[in-house]
């Protein structure tokens, strides 16, 4: 979270997972009006991105979108995606609730 609008509406916690990475997990306050409601970045030793998720909420009278997004990546000198995955359920005013969803794995 290295946009200047978001400074300030997330606490963040800072911990360090069982492979030794560096797991920052951010989560809107309470009072905060952003979209992305968590974000949980893990790095390598080196500082280097392994894995991406976040959970995004929008609404308004009209409409609620819920979004997960997910991505791990192998760092390293030639840094790559591995895998990736969206899912979203959006609810309209007066209309049932649409879901998709969409995955990939990174093959080489």
């Amino acid at each position: 979270m290295n946009k200047p609008a978001l400074l300030g509406l997330f606490d963040i916690e800072k911990t360090t997972n069982a492979q030794g990475q560096q797991v920052h997990h951010y989560t809107v306050k309470e009072d905060a009006d952003a979209i992305v409601k968590e974000a949980t970045y893990v790095l390598d030793a080196q500082g280097r991105l392994v894995q991406f998720e976040a959970t995004m909420l929008q609404k308004n009278f009209l409409f609620t979108t819920h979004k997960q997004l997910f991505i791990k990546a192998q760092p390293g000198l030639m840094p790559s995606l591995q895998a990736y995955s969206l899912d979203e359920s959006q609810t309209l005013l007066f209309s049932n609730s649409e879901r998709y969803g969409v995955q990939g794995q990174i093959v080489r």
